[in-house]
C-alpha cells in the first residue's frame, strides 16, 4: 500500500546453501496494480539482497 494503492510485485528467490537470492529482470505492469517479471527464466541473482 502506497500512497493509497494497493499494488502486487512479484519477487522471486534462488536458495544456495543456507541463504537466499533475491532475482531482479524485465517486469509488465498491467496497470491494475499487479507487477509481473517478463520471463522468469531471464532473472538474474547477482547476490545483492540476500536473506538468511
Amino acid at each position: 500500500m502506497s500512497e493509497g494503492i494497493a499494488t502486487v510485485r512479484q519477487v522471486a528467490f534462488l536458495k544456495k546453501g543456507d541463504s537466499y537470492v533475491e532475482g531482479y529482470g524485465d517486469v509488465v505492469d498491467d496497470n491494475k496494480g499487479k507487477v509481473t517479471f517478463k520471463d522468469t527464466k531471464q532473472l538474474k541473482f547477482d547476490g545483492n539482497t540476500v536473506l538468511s
